[in-house]
Formats: C-alpha cells, structure tokens, sequence
C-alpha cells in the first residue's frame, strides 16, 4: 500500500542493477504510475541482459506477475518449468500468482511438476 516508497525503492534498485541512471530512475518513481514505471524499465534491463547472457526466465515471470500480465507471466512460468528452476516449486505460494491460479495453464504447470493443487 505504500506505492511512493515502493517506487522509490525501485529506482534505488534499478540504479545498483545498472538498468537506468539514478535520475532518470527518480524521475520515473515520482510518476504517479511509478511503480508501473519502475517495473516495466526492469523489464526492458532483463531483455538487454538477455541479449547478453542467460537471464532466468522466472526473474521475467514475476516482474510480469506483478504488472497483473497473465500471458507474459504465464509464458516465462512455462519457460521456466521447461528450465526447471528452482525457485518454481514457490509458485503455489508466491502471492504474486495468486492472480492466475483459476488458468488452465497455471494449474497444467502445478500438475506437471506434481504439486498438490492449492486453488
């Protein structure tokens, strides 16, 4: 509930990363839709980071996760199951994809990797 100091703390985030420049990452936090801003800006670094080296698909499925896009969270889920990372096996309690649980493909992502369903 605290969307400024969210953003804030996004933008520090984003600097350390070396996604954007401190200024332009304050810029984009002082934004009404800051933490929007701030999300899709680290979106965009994970894509050039990509181009470069391997970049967890999972690391794209909660970003997307919480800008609330089912298809591109749903996407980078599948993704990473076929990666088989570890952090999927959070995936039934991760209140970031509490949003898709009611998806057939969510649900065919649990059942493949046996989890007892939770939805």
């Amino acid at each position: 509930g605290k969307k400024k100091e969210a953003a804030q703390e996004g933008a520090k985030g984003l600097s350390v990363m070396g996604i954007a420049n401190g200024a332009f990452a304050a810029k984009l936090a002082a934004r009404p839709d800051g933490v929007q801003q701030i999300i899709r800006t680290y979106i965009e670094g994970l894509k050039k980071r990509a181009a470069r080296q391997y970049v967890t698909p999972i690391a794209f499925a909660q970003a997307y996760a919480n800008l609330g896009q089912k298809e591109d969270t749903l996407h980078y889920l599948e993704l990473a199951y076929e990666a088989r990372h570890g952090g999927m096996v959070y995936i039934q309690v991760d209140p970031w994809y509490d949003f898709i649980h009611s998806e057939p493909r969510y649900q065919a992502i649990v059942k493949k990797m046996g989890l007892p369903p939770t939805y």
